[in-house]
């Protein structure tokens, strides 16, 4: 008998030391220096700043720093993981938003804020409407990754539609809300993690999105609703109007290496009209061949070869001049091992200056959300004309756009502001930002008008609305021409002590039974970590068998307390408090699970249900508290149903024994001769007394509770006769019912005629 064992699946997620390029421009920390512009217009959009945990027992605080005079906008409290805070800028005793129609002239002159937290936090704004679009940082302190939170905001007419960008191809999707109530206004909402349902289940490869390929993702974010995205391998996530009414937004766009500067996107441009999507490459290396692709029945077609690009220069297709709109997923490439950026937006340059608008933050040329060195697109002047600016003391001109910047936390920062085509020709001017505060790089229609040809035309020369800045410590900078539809996440200013990540080059795919090993790695990015925490957090549907902290350089072992939470439905493993992580030594959290077949309330899981692993690192690096995580999602799929087994003979004739055997290791075994007799062993043994067919099946449970069965067809006869010759053949044959059987199994030649003798 052979018995096959279930696969033993090693996942061998290694968290590798993390590079500068694992940040994006938008992005989780504990960290947040920012400006929330109003709305310009008396339309009731107003304008919210969206403060969201990636853990339980995050503490908050939202500052307003009073530059305006004003700080009633001030918030602080503890949210759960997914949970958000919201504050409209109108509320709170002054009005730094745009009146409604029929109220009183307001402020309106928006707010600047200090956000902290002790734990990952998202920091978004965004104003009431469904015109505008952004990309969604993931939990992990970057832009591509496995799990991701959207709170999604109020809007007028579509609720918000949601894309999913794959890098490989089988990348299962799950989408699932996890609110408990719908929010709208100010406060706190209400979610749970644990008690969610699910909206949308699909497996993508590269080149097929939710929006265009499968339309799934149009108009399935509810407002006032927060989901949670999972995949088994990592993904991009684009958030907002995709499809109806899109005509405002736009973004860095994250790249393969979760940055946005890299050497291969993925991305859609949204587009209400025909010609309005558009697209910027920025090049931060020299001989950088660079091509636009997209897909189109299971090819890339090109779009537009760029040639080869050198550092600093930038290039762009946009739909107004091409006169040609995609409804597909885009791919930029650049040279392997070169960086580039690449922007995609609409109504920008296809509209006029008026109410095209959009925020976004700037990539600078690491590819984090701080930098030294920028090239900004100055999307073009918008109307503005009705809000006042805090830092001038004056309103802002009728048109306007602006690159704001944000200056490092605890030192003055001293930044040159030039544009690009001239190096400072036409725009040149040197700021200094103090400690937390920030300035406005404000363009009138004319100033703007003035670094891209004179008349705001592609066609009429070679100059582009590009602005370099350079500083001397690590900044943030913003761009918007805000009128009355944006949406943004903001990027931390705090540049990372330490990080946790995952290696995508293993298998994400798993059954029940199969054991999961998971190995995870600290990067200490030079410095020591005090007061380290660790602790994971593991979905339902997976038993944790083990989880330890190794030190391999001292060969040393903290075993983890595991304990399930019956409340939040998931298993908490916790870690001694480690004074120091020393830089010279390398930590491995490595923790083995296996998947059940049967969640704890006893519901079974489904195909594709995407299980996670969390892990997080708290602790202190040069007397700022920091966190790190990294969620490890593995698809779940249903173990073949089917419990193989192995029979002596279907065609058997009365008392002869056959003898059963299963080919799956189980825990229970029942067997079920068709004729109401029963055994339960793994192998059984067994004689029919009487002539006929019979359905022998096989029945298995395993040690996680997953059923599996088959069955096959014996056939039992009487034995009419049986000749024995003396060359020693053997012949059987017998009957049922009217069907006689000959067997000549045991014979390698046969000579034999068959007469009919009716």
């Amino acid at each position: 008998m052979i018995r096959l064992s279930f696969k033993t699946i090693i996942l061998l997620a290694v968290l590798l030391l993390c590079s500068l390029q694992g940040f994006c421009v938008g992005e989780a920390g504990t960290y947040f220096n920012i400006f929330v512009a109003p709305n310009n217009e008396i339309l009731g959009r107003d304008v919210a700043v969206v403060v969201t945990a990636m853990d339980d027992n995050t503490n908050f605080k939202i500052s307003d720093t009073n530059e305006d005079g004003d700080n009633d906008d001030n918030a602080a409290g503890t949210l759960k993981a997914g949970q958000s805070y919201i504050l409209f800028l109108r509320e709170n005793g002054v009005n730094d938003d745009a009146p409604h129609a029929g109220e009183g002239v307001s402020k309106q002159d928006g707010d600047h804020f200090i956000i902290t937290g002790n734990k990952l936090l998202l920091v978004s704004s965004s104003s009431i409407g469904e015109f505008q679009h952004n990309w969604l940082p993931a939990t992990n302190k970057t832009s591509k990754g496995k799990k991701f939170f959207i709170y999604s905001n109020r809007v007028n007419l579509s609720p918000n539609d949601i894309n999913v960008m794959a890098f490989e191809d089988g990348t299962v999707v799950n989408i699932r809300k996890i609110s408990k109530a719908t929010t709208l206004h100010s406060g706190y909402t209400n979610v749970s993690t644990s008690h969610d349902s699910l909206v949308l289940q699909r497996t993508l490869s590269k080149g097929k999105d939710l929006v265009y390929y499968f339309s799934e993702g149009k108009d399935i974010l509810k407002p006032g609703e927060t989901y949670m995205v999972t995949s088994n391998k990592d993904v991009t996530v684009q958030y907002g109007a995709l499809y109806t009414n899109e005509h405002d937004g736009g973004g860095y766009v994250p790249s393969e290496n979760g940055s946005s500067s890299g050497a291969t996107f993925y991305f859609t441009v949204p587009f209400q009209d025909s010609a309005q999507q558009e697209v910027r490459i920025i090049s931060w290396g020299n001989n950088n061949p660079v091509v636009l692709e997209r897909y189109a029945n299971g090819s890339w077609v090109m779009v537009k070869n760029f040639g080869t690009l050198s550092k600093n220069q930038t290039a762009e297709w946009v739909g107004k001049t091409s006169m040609q709109t995609y409804a597909t997923v885009f791919r930029v490439r650049g040279s392997s091992g070169k960086r580039i950026s690449v922007v995609e937006d609409n109504w920008i340059e296809t509209r006029k200056m008026l109410t095209s608008d959009l925020a976004m933050m700037v990539s600078p040329d690491n590819g984090t959300s701080a930098g030294k060195n920028f090239l900004a697109y100055m999307p073009i002047p918008s109307k503005e004309d009705r809000v006042f600016n805090a830092l001038t003391n004056s309103y802002m001109p009728k048109l306007a756009t602006h690159a704001y910047i944000f200056g490092n936390k605890n030192r003055t920062v001293h930044v040159s502001v030039k544009d690009a085509y001239t190096n400072g020709t036409t725009i040149n001017r040197s700021l200094t930002i103090n400690a937390a505060g920030y300035a406005d790089v404000m363009l009138d229609s004319l100033q703007w008008l003035s670094i891209f040809n004179g008349n705001g035309s592609l066609t009429t020369g070679p100059q582009r609305p590009y602005l370099s800045i350079k500083a001397d410590d690590d900044v943030a900078v913003m761009v918007t021409n805000f009128n009355d539809n944006w949406m943004l996440h903001y990027g931390s200013r705090m540049v990372h002590g330490f990080e946790l990540e995952d290696d995508d080059n293993y298998e994400r795919d798993c059954h029940s039974g199969d054991t999961v090993r998971i190995s995870s790695r600290v990067g200490h990015r030079g410095k020591k970590i005090h007061s380290a925490s660790f602790k994971q957090l593991v979905d339902d549907g997976l038993v944790v068998i083990s989880a330890l902290l190794r030190d391999s350089t001292s060969s040393t072992i903290l075993h983890g307390t595991i304990a399930y939470d019956s409340t939040e439905r998931r298993t908490e493993v916790s870690f001694p408090l480690i004074e120091e992580l020393d830089t010279t030594h390398i930590y491995f959290l490595e923790t083995q699970v296996v998947p059940t077949c049967f969640f704890r309330n006893g519901i079974p899981m489904e195909e594709n249900t995407n299980l996670n692993v969390e892990s997080f690192l708290n602790g202190t690096v040069d007397s700022a508290e920091e966190v790190a995580e990294v969620s490890m999602p593995i698809a779940y799929h249903i173990l073949d149903s089917q419990a193989p087994f192995t029979v002596s003979t279907k065609q058997a004739v009365l008392d002869e024994p056959i003898y059963f055997s299963s080919n799956r290791q189980a825990t229970t075994y029942l067997w079920d001769f068709g004729n109401g007799q029963q055994a339960s062993a793994d192998t059984a043994t067994y004689k029919y007394e009487s002539a006929g067919n019979y359905t022998a099946r096989l029945t298995t449970v395993n040690e996680w509770g997953c059923t599996a069965s088959s069955s096959e067809i014996i056939t039992v006869g009487d034995v009419v006769n049986s000749i024995t010759t003396i060359e020693q053949a053997h012949v059987r044959i017998w009957s049922t019912g009217n069907t006689v059987y000959v067997d000549f199994d045991s014979e390698r030649e046969i000579d034999a005629e068959i007469i009919n003798l009716d």
